[in-house]
């Protein structure tokens, strides 16, 4: 197993040494498992912009959700690997409220093939934040 050891802090060596690494490692979707099953069942999948939206949709309104690995603006390099999994999926992108969350989620819903629904503009974690229930209005 090969560690990247970090440099110092604002240099971006490390995200660069970690980068090398990761070259020819095959990205999945966060929570793969549980992803593979809703698939199976043909459930309705939401694809947020991170772990904490994953969890909190799955724990609030009990749905099965997933992101990218690595954070927003990195779907199109990791297209080839993702994309596989949703070819027949009944998806929902659901981007963050800035500017970087809805890029992000437009380049998820169009760079898949084919592609997504268009994202719905929300910040789920915040959502839950300030009271949202599985009730939506």
């Amino acid at each position: 197993m090969a560690l990247a050891a970090p440099g110092r802090m604002g240099d971006g060596g490390h995200f660069l040494r970690v980068q090398r690494l990761l070259l020819g490692v095959k990205r999945v979707p966060f929570r793969l498992p549980e992803l593979i099953e809703a698939l199976a069942q043909n459930q309705l999948v939401f694809i947020v912009e991170g772990e904490k939206d994953v969890s909190n949709c799955r724990n609030v309104l009990g749905a099965p959700a997933t992101c990218n690995p690595m954070g927003a603006g990195k779907w199109p390099k990791m297209a080839a690997d993702l994309n596989p999994y949703f070819t027949e999926a009944d998806v929902v992108v659901i981007a963050d409220h800035h500017q970087a969350g809805h890029d992000h989620a437009q380049e998820v819903a169009m760079i898949s093939a084919p592609p997504l629904r268009a994202p719905a503009l929300a910040r789920l974690t915040s959502w839950n934040t300030y009271g949202g229930s599985r009730r939506m209005r």
